[in-house]
């Protein structure tokens, strides 16, 4: 019937004999933490981010505090970042692509 056809044409979770399977594209990752888990500084890589375009790094601890937000250009690749202010712990590491949706988060610690 039609309805079957529709729904299997737009339900990305149906897959039929009819319908070839989908692709989810995932978004490519934004940055890779180079020494994780790290003692001095925290070390990163910027990935996939478009020349033009300008990042904001966020750092957080577990309770929410943030203790850094600095932006940057897309230029830039390697970024190394003073933690002398950081205890040892667990912190939410976020890079967003300023004026877009795109973002990544990670858990980086610091001994």
């Amino acid at each position: 019937s039609n309805w079957n056809e529709w729904k299997a044409q737009t339900d990305p979770y149906i897959s039929n004999s009819t319908t070839p399977n989908r692709e989810i594209q995932l978004p490519a990752n934004l940055f890779r933490v180079l020494e994780n888990p790290f003692r001095e500084d925290i070390s990163l890589e910027f990935l996939n981010i478009p020349k033009h375009s300008n990042v904001e790094l966020s750092l957080f601890d577990l309770q929410g505090k943030q203790w850094l937000r600095e932006l940057y250009s897309g230029y830039q690749t390697v970024r190394r970042i003073a933690s002398k202010n950081l205890s040892a712990g667990t912190y939410l590491l976020r890079v967003q692509i300023i004026g877009s949706n795109e973002f990544q988060s990670q858990l980086i610690q610091k001994q």
